[in-house]
Formats: structure tokens, C-alpha cells, sequence
């Protein structure tokens, strides 16, 4: 592998990283080159990876063999699109490739190969992620968008520009995530307009929301809704006319800022992709395959929600989008209680599930440990943590007991035995398969503690504070007739 591609692939599997992990994704990046007919009749695809960036990207000997067999052709616009059809099809053809979503970006001429990259993302994550499909739009086109597709086109176009620059630099060549994400969200704001109106309004709805979000209305912080549809939308009763409309525009944001003090509970004010014509509110019947009714919500000083009737699509603060927080998965904890402690009381089950619900409720990182062992932990790490004379947990107690630094530890009764624990475990000099240098302290030092085979049995539960959410099993009980082995 020449320098030139180290140190692209050393930007794209940065930039992709910054980008996606901020949204829950774990990505994997390929540099896949297809020889044109300029070249010799035995020249080879070529597929590359970087040797030191983990995760490695999934491929294997087929995916290369129909690369070999799909032809070779010129450098024209066609072509490329014929190339990139090709190895979109031909990498997710791979064995294993359905487990993961496959994009590919603009293949780019470089020394006689039509070059891109292939990023790749967990299906189910990917899959998981809030968006609209085949929406319906006033040019009879269907609209398919969310945050992350519109990150992973920004993310593909900054490839195809750096694939040309001759000399690539891993961190000054590419957009910033946060700028990435940005676009993306602005994209997303606009392509919902968009399904409604054609109208030029909707390309500044998203720098309106933002302003209007940060803005006050007599020492009063933002806070109320605005309906985005089509007017005479079947689901949505006007309450109050405007004879003259408000563009949702900046220039307009001391008359707009008024408006939203009308957007009281069960009222709403309502834009038609070009300006805020009334207050009204939307009427019980809506039928979410229409994909043609959003509401942005204004929440907390300075956020802002862009929802689908009643699914949220993105959440900016001061400017910065992001993907919703996802509703606590209670099956997930569920199946790992069961998987590490076995068939648990259904009301000791449904306990922990609760106070780990509320744990996650906090605006900041959390970490709940369950312990099998929970009274010896508390009394081995008596010099790193605060013990306490064992309390039954409620989720009213929580808020305060997780206030300060360190994990909560509990029994599987429900009963704390300490706050403020300060996590240990060997760190081996390989790490443990988890250990992520992405990740912080939190999350590293609960990863190490789970995997010491010397720490009782335990289920550990860390909420960063952007909202992720990892459960981390310790090392699983024995089953019959095997070995005790580290949960996944």
C-alpha cells in the first residue's frame, strides 16, 4: 500500500469514526479500485484496508472475483456509474454481509482505476435509526431521509474530493463531524419542507428553529411547537387565521419569537413551507404512512425536536443535531438478567428494570452496577467508594444518589450497598475485546471490571453522557458441560 492510500484511508476511518460514533455507529471503511481498459488485461481489483484501525471491514475472495468478473470499461460518467452499481452489489453479496449496510461513494480515475470507498455500518443499528421512506412530494417524486442518511452522502462526498487530492491529509482535508452533522440536519429539516412545499422557505428552516430555539420573549425561554403541513391537511383544525402570514425566516425572528408565546398546550402554530398562517392543532385520525405531517418541537432552552407527527427524527441543541435518545430496552436488560443471574423472581426482574430506567433518566452519565456479589464488592472497595447501611432502592432516590462521580452498586434485591465506587480491574496489555480509546473513562474502567473473572457475577449498565446506552456483562456462569467464558 503506497503512502498516498495510507494516509487517505488514514482520514476517511477519522473522519468516519468522529462522524458516526457520535450517532451510535460503529463504522468500517474500504478503499476498493477497479482497473480500466487502459490497463493491462491482467491487471487486478484492488481492495485495501488500513493494517491499524479496528474494526476491520467485512470482505472476503468472492467479493474481489466479481469485481474481476464484472468487465473492465473506460473512465466516463457511465462507467463510474456502472462501477459503482457493481461493487455495491458485489460487496453485499459477500458471505456474512447481511449483517451490515453497505454505501458506497462517486468512483474517482486515479492511475488508471476507478477508485471509492465502501462504508460499512451494523444493519440493525443502521436499520434502527428514526426516519421517514417514500414519502410523497408535490413533484410526485418519493423522499427517503433521516440524519444519519444524510451524514453518510456528506460523509461519501467528502471521500469522492479527497480521493483526488494527490496529497491527502488525515486531519486538515476533511469536513468536521460537527459541520458534517450540521449539514445533515439541515438536509433532513429541508427535505421535510420539502414533502409539503416546494417553496424556497424550507431551505431556512433549520437556521429559524436554531435562532428561534436560543431566543426570549419577555425574560421567557422558548417553549411551545410549530405543525409543519400542507394547508387543508385533513388532521389539522385551524383554531386561529392569520390575515397576513409570518415567514419562518431569521429576518422575522422578533414577530415569530411573539407568535410562539400563542403555542400553548393543544395548540400549535401551523407553516405551510412558506410562513406561519395560524395556531391550530392536529385532530385524532392521522395515519402515519401519509408522511406528510412533522412538528418542531421546541423543548429546553436553546432545543429543538424535528418529530413525524409523534416519531422523533433529530434533537438540536445550541446548534448541534443529534439522533433521539431511544427509549430505555427493557427486553435487552431483561435478556442479559436472565443470561447472567439466571431465571430471576418476575418482581426482582421487573425492579431492576425500573431503577435502571430511572438511572437513564438523568441528564448526565450514569453507571448501575448489579452485583451477585454486591455487599462483599462494597466492603472490598471500601477506600474507593462511599458504603452505605443497605437501602431498597426507588427511582426517587436515584437522581440523588447519582449525582457524584462513580458507579451505584447494587444487589439483586434492589438494595444499594454504595455510591461513588471507583471501578477497578486488571488492564491486561492487549485490553479487553470492548476497550475502546473512543470511549471515556466511565465506560473503560466498567469494561475492565466486567471482564476480571476474580469480580463476582454482575451486569453492568453505563449511560454516556450523549444518551448511549451499554450493557456490559461480567463473566457468564458456567453452563453444563462447558466453561466459563465472557459474555458478549
Amino acid at each position: 500500500m503506497d503512502q498516498r492510500t495510507v494516509m487517505f484511508l488514514s482520514g476517511a476511518i477519522l473522519a468516519a469514526s468522529f462522524l458516526f460514533r457520535s450517532m451510535g455507529l460503529v463504522p468500517r471503511v474500504l478503499r476498493v479500485a477497479v482497473p480500466t481498459a487502459n490497463l493491462p488485461p491482467d491487471t487486478e481489483p484492488i481492495v485495501e484496508q488500513h493494517p491499524n484501525f479496528p474494526p476491520d471491514p467485512h470482505w472476503d475472495g468472492a467479493f474481489v472475483n466479481d469485481l474481476r468478473q464484472s468487465g473492465r470499461h473506460d473512465n466516463s460518467a457511465q462507467s463510474s456509474k456502472l462501477v459503482h452499481q457493481n461493487i455495491t452489489t458485489a460487496i453485499s453479496k459477500c458471505s456474512g454481509a447481511n449483517k451490515f449496510a453497505h454505501f458506497c461513494s462517486y468512483p474517482v480515475e486515479i492511475d488508471g482505476y476507478l477508485t471509492c470507498v465502501v462504508l460499512q455500518l451494523d444493519k440493525d443499528s443502521y436499520e434502527a435509526v428514526p426516519r421517514v421512506t417514500d414519502s410523497p412530494h408535490p413533484l410526485d417524486r418519493p423522499v427517503q431521509f433521516s440524519l444519519v442518511d444524510h451524514a453518510i452522502e456528506y460523509y461519501l462526498a467528502d471521500c469522492t474530493r479527497e480521493l483526488k487530492n494527490p496529497y491527502p491529509d488525515p486531519f486538515g482535508g476533511w469536513t468536521p463531524h460537527t459541520e458534517v452533522l450540521r449539514k445533515a440536519a439541515w438536509s433532513t429539516a429541508t427535505r421535510a419542507v420539502s414533502v409539503i412545499n416546494i417553496g424556497l422557505m424550507g431551505i431556512e428552516v433549520f437556521d429559524t428553529c436554531n435562532q428561534l430555539a436560543l431566543a426570549q420573549y419577555e425574560k421567557r425561554d422558548s417553549v411551545g411547537s410549530i405543525i409543519v403541513t400542507a394547508r387543508q391537511h385533513p388532521n389539522v383544525e385551524v383554531v386561529v387565521l392569520f390575515l397576513e402570514p409570518v415567514p419562518l425566516t431569521p429576518m422575522e425572528l422578533r414577530p415569530l419569537r411573539k407568535l410562539l408565546e400563542l403555542s400553548v398546550i393543544g395548540l400549535s402554530l401551523l407553516f405551510d413551507g412558506t410562513s406561519i398562517y395560524g395556531v391550530g392543532k392536529v385532530t385524532s385520525g392521522y395515519d402515519p404512512r401519509a408522511k406528510n405531517l412533522f412538528v418542531a418541537e421546541f423543548t429546553n432552552p436553546g432545543t429543538w425536536e424535528l418529530r413525524h407527527y409523534e416519531q422523533p427524527l433529530m434533537v438540536v441543541s445550541h446548534g448541534s443535531p443529534r439522533l433521539p435518545t431511544p427509549s430505555f430496552p427493557d427486553t435487552a436488560m431483561s435478556h442479559h438478567l436472565s443470561r447472567m443471574f439466571g431465571l430471576l423472581d418476575e418482581h426482582m426482574q421487573v425492579n431492576l428494570c425500573r431503577l435502571a430506567k430511572a438511572a437513564c433518566d438523568q441528564q448526565h452519565g450514569t453507571t448501575l452496577v448489579i452485583s451477585s456479589g454486591a455487599a462483599q464488592e462494597a466492603e472490598r472497595l471500601q477506600q474507593q467508594c462511599f458504603r452505605l447501611s443497605p437501602l431498597p432502592l426507588t427511582p426517587g432516590l436515584l437522581p440523588s444518589l447519582t449525582n457524584i462521580d462513580g458507579a451505584v452498586l447494587v444487589d439483586l434485591d434492589g438494595k444499594c450497598h454504595a455510591i461513588g465506587v471507583i471501578l477497578d480491574g486488571r488492564v491486561s496489555a492487549q485490553g479487553t475485546a470492548s476497550e475502546s480509546k473512543g470511549r471515556g473513562a466511565r465506560y473503560n474502567s466498567a469494561v475492565r471490571y466486567a471482564a476480571d473473572s476474580q469480580c463476582p457475577r454482575c451486569l453492568i449498565l453505563v449511560q454516556s453522557e450523549d444518551g448511549m446506552i451499554d450493557f456490559l456483562p461480567g463473566v457468564e456462569p458456567p453452563s453444563a458441560g462447558s466453561e466459563s467464558g465472557f459474555g458478549s
